[in-house]
């Protein structure tokens, strides 16, 4: 296994404005993506993550078949992410510790929703950044003021205060 940085895919770099020396010729050309449905698995949050990020990715001409995969399990993640804050939300709303929660033994431990969420948003962060979501990816990119990046920009910001609202 290699190491060091992750090879950046050629669109990206384009988009990025990386002199052309940079550009690696022999990387293989996988065909755009032609706006496909939202996968039957995904709940109605999940898809509507995947229409308005798929949206924004086409228009950038990122996002291409093979990260088709890869979309769906960032879309599901968010879902899970989305479900788990309401749980939490329930459980503070019935007066309980949504942190901790008490074993038969007596001894706090974390609850396991809370863990699961945790592990969750790390793995949200780390498909973001595959798909190029990320704050600094998405400041790399060249491109018109408030263009494709601007609506995500929004969306994220939304989920974190909601996620936040709910979480609280």
């Amino acid at each position: 296994m290699s190491q060091g940085r992750k090879a950046k895919p050629n669109e990206l770099k384009k988009l990025e404005g990386v002199r052309p020396s940079r550009i690696n010729e022999a990387a293989p050309e996988f065909s755009s993506d032609k706006n496909p449905k939202p996968p039957a698995t995904l709940g109605e949050y999940g898809r509507q993550v995947w229409r308005l990020i798929y949206s924004e990715l086409r228009n950038t001409g990122v996002l291409k078949k093979t990260d088709r995969e890869t979309l769906k399990n960032y879309c599901s993640i968010c879902e899970s992410i989305d479900e788990l804050n309401t749980r939490l939300k329930d459980v503070a709303a019935a007066g309980q510790d949504k942190y901790n929660t008490m074993t038969p033994s007596g001894h706090q431990q974390p609850r396991p929703e809370q863990t699961t969420l945790n592990q969750r948003m790390g793995l949200q962060i780390k498909y973001a950044e595959a798909l190029g979501l990320t704050p600094s990816s998405r400041g790399r990119l060249v491109g018109e003021k408030g263009g494709p990046g601007k609506k995500i920009s929004d969306f994220m910001l939304r989920g974190l205060r909601n996620g936040q609202q709910k979480g609280s």
